[in-house]
């Protein structure tokens, strides 16, 4: 799915929840784990840029310290939204 945001001028894109498996679930979360303290934000962006879930953006993992605060949080925000939908059980 692809995020874009005008104001700021970014634009990423992530998977679709239902391509997500486990093992993407576990690369996102080591990777998140292994980062030094930092704003959870910054921490987010890091892990699913390392975990392959950020797409078609042309950002590595070092330039995200090199962004706009608001930029790493707005994206935080829609990676946060994924992981919850991945994991989210559904009702029967």
């Amino acid at each position: 799915m692809k995020y874009q945001h005008k104001k700021l001028d970014v634009s990423f894109e992530l998977p679709d929840v239902a391509a997500l498996v486990q093992r993407d679930v576990d690369r996102f979360m080591v990777a998140y784990n292994a980062q030094p303290p930092a704003t959870d934000s910054t921490r987010t962006v890091k892990a699913a840029l390392i975990a392959g879930w950020v797409r078609e953006s042309g950002m590595s993992v070092d330039m995200v310290d090199t962004l706009a605060p608001r930029v790493v949080r707005w994206m935080a925000r829609q990676i946060d939204a994924l992981y919850a939908a991945a994991i989210e059980i559904p009702g029967e």
